[in-house]
Formats: C-alpha cells, sequence, structure tokens
C-alpha cells in the first residue's frame, strides 16, 4: 500500500469513528438535557400557576453547594492561573 492510499484509509477510518462519537455524544447529552429540564419547567408551571410554592432561594443555595462539589479541579487551576498576581 502506497502512502496515499495509507493516507486515504486512516483518514477515512478517523473520519467515521468522529462521526460515530459525535452522534453518540449528542445523543447522551441530550437524554441528559431533556432529563434535567422536564423537572425544572414543571416547577416552573407549578410555582406560575400557584399550585405548589417553589422556595427558589433554597434551591439556588443547594444549587450552589452541589456545584462546588462537582467543581472539577481544572477549573479551580485556570481561575487560580487567570488571576493577576501583583509581582
Amino acid at each position: 500500500m502506497n502512502f496515499d492510499t495509507q493516507l486515504i484509509t486512516k483518514c477515512t477510518l478517523g473520519f467515521f469513528m468522529g462521526i460515530s462519537v459525535g452522534l453518540i455524544f449528542r445523543y447522551f447529552l441530550f437524554r441528559i438535557l431533556l432529563f434535567i429540564s422536564i423537572p425544572i419547567i414543571a416547577m416552573l408551571v407549578l410555582d406560575y400557576t400557584g399550585m405548589v410554592s417553589v422556595d427558589w432561594l433554597f434551591l439556588k443555595e443547594k444549587w450552589d453547594k452541589i456545584f462546588v462539589f462537582l467543581t472539577p479541579t481544572a477549573i479551580s487551576i485556570y481561575s487560580y492561573l487567570k488571576q493577576s498576581h501583583p509581582y
């Protein structure tokens, strides 16, 4: 197999692998977003109609605690490096 054929074969394999990984990622991303958005929309509708009173500040405090717990170290390192140091 010469260089051109080998290059085309590798590019084609990478292209099809990229498409399949992208489709799987898109499927799971939309599925997760759908499962997250349904309860939020239901809470908004119930709060707007007055059927149930939702304490949004309580939910925000809980979300902030969970988000801080789940924040990856990379984000903390990035924010530290982004700070301007006086020296």
